[in-house]
C-alpha cells in the first residue's frame, strides 16, 4: 500500500458529512452532478451503513482507463471503495485502491458527484441516500516503474464474489454493451 504521509489535496470537502448541497458543490468544483435511483431487494445492500463510495477513474499516459471486468457477466467496474461519513475520504480511498489493484495513484480532480437514492424494488419510497464521488486519478509512477495492476483477492470483502472471476486491465473503450452508472462514469474518462 502507498504511504500518504501528507494528505493529498482535493477540491471537495474532506469528509462526506461536510457535503451539504451536492448540486452546489458540483457546480463549485466544475463537476457533473447526477441523481440516480438504485433498487434493492431489501434495505440490506452493498452501501448499507456507509455514506457512499469513492470511485476512481484511473487513466494512463495513453488515455486508457483501468477497469476491473467481471468475466462471467462481462460487466466492467471502476476501482472503488466504500466511505464512512465522518472519515477523511481521499487518503483511505487512495490507499484502498492501491491495496485493491496494486497501483498507487494520485488524485487529479473531481469529475462527478452523485446522490444515489436507494429504494426497495417496486417502491418509490427512498429509504436511504448515499453519495458517490467519481474522481480522476493518475498512476503515481511512470510506465517503466509501476507494476501491472491486478486484483488482490484479500481486498474483496464480499464472500459471494470470486476474485478469480475478475481481470484488471487498461481499456481504450468500455467493454460490453450494458448501460448504467459504471458505463456513464467510465465515459467521463474515455471521451
Amino acid at each position: 500500500m502507498s504511504d500518504h504521509a501528507t494528505p493529498p489535496a482535493t477540491d471537495v470537502p474532506p469528509t462526506f458529512e461536510q457535503f451539504s448541497d451536492l448540486q452546489s458543490l458540483a457546480d463549485e468544483v466544475d463537476a457533473d452532478y447526477r441523481e440516480t435511483p438504485n433498487d434493492h431487494e431489501s434495505e440490506s445492500h452493498c452501501e448499507a451503513e456507509y455514506a457512499g463510495r469513492a470511485i476512481a477513474g484511473i487513466t494512463d499516459e495513453q488515455g486508457r482507463l483501468l477497469l476491473m471486468v467481471h468475466e462471467p457477466s462481462g460487466k466492467p467496474l471502476m476501482p472503488n471503495v466504500k466511505v464512512e461519513g465522518d472519515e477523511a475520504w481521499l487518503p483511505p480511498a487512495l490507499a484502498e485502491i492501491d491495496h485493491l489493484v496494486g497501483l498507487a495513484v494520485e488524485f487529479a480532480g473531481t469529475e462527478r458527484i452523485r446522490r444515489v437514492d436507494h429504494h426497495i424494488e417496486g417502491s418509490d419510497e427512498v429509504f436511504e441516500s448515499t453519495t458517490h464521488v467519481v474522481f480522476r486519478a493518475v498512476p503515481a509512477a511512470g510506465p517503466e516503474d509501476r507494476p501491472e495492476p491486478s486484483l488482490n483477492p484479500d481486498a474483496i470483502e464480499n464472500d459471494d464474489v470470486d476474485p478469480g472471476d475478475f481481470t484488471v486491465d487498461w481499456f481504450a473503450s468500455i467493454p460490453g454493451d450494458e448501460s448504467g452508472m459504471v458505463e456513464a462514469d467510465a465515459a467521463l474518462f474515455l471521451e
